[in-house]
């Protein structure tokens, strides 16, 4: 029976796992197996299981995240695919995957308050990595901008200042112009409000 085939291809894959091999061969061979357990089994305990001991052995497996993609949001648990993808971020070598895991974390956290600082730290994370992407630089400000924390937000201005080259007049003025408006509407320090001014008439 059709039942009985998926079992049998179950065992050949564990028989596969016990034998010594290569980091990627059994990694392949986990990532098999959970979709064997998942999409023909239907047996989700074991495509959990199955799935978990993968992302021990690669955080940031392609497959494996597209798994927990599904049953975290399927399960409403946010919280759990944040923790999820910020492993896979931490653990990545590539700058680009890295950047769009944390946007991601930061799209799965959206408006819940529990999980804006998890959003904060990735997006930060990110744009120490790669602070020419706007992106980044955007969805940061708007989640400070929501948790009214005035003081992180100056801090990461300030910090991508310093990165801007000598020639990018337009973009340091306008950071400039977004740290006046802080300093004036919402942390009322006159004597900022005075130095930027200054470095803007400058």
């Amino acid at each position: 029976t059709q039942t009985e085939a998926w079992d049998d291809l179950v065992q050949l894959y564990e028989a596969a796992l016990k034998r010594r091999s290569r980091k990627e061969l059994r990694e392949s061979n986990l990532f098999e197996l959970g979709m064997v357990h998942w999409r023909q089994r239907l047996s989700m305990d074991e495509a959990e299981a199955t799935f978990e001991k993968l992302r021990k052995s690669n955080p940031s497996h392609t497959g494996m995240l597209g798994f927990y993609r599904v049953i975290c949001l399927e399960q409403d648990e946010p919280g759990r695919l944040v923790r999820i993808l910020q492993d896979a971020c931490w653990a990545s070598a590539q700058v680009d995957e890295q950047v769009e895991l944390c946007l991601e974390v930061a799209a799965v956290a959206g408006d819940r308050e529990e999980l804006r600082e998890r959003a904060v730290e990735s997006l930060r994370f990110a744009m120490r990595l790669a602070p020419e992407v706007d992106e980044l630089r955007e969805t940061l400000m708007h989640f400070y901008r929501e948790g009214r924390q005035w003081h992180g937000l100056v801090e990461m201005q300030l910090e991508y200042l310093d990165t801007l080259p000598e020639h990018a007049k337009a973009k340091k003025l306008a950071v400039l112009g977004e740290l006046l408006d802080v300093y004036q509407s919402e942390l009322r320090v006159e004597s900022m409000v005075a130095q930027i001014q200054h470095t803007i008439l400058d």
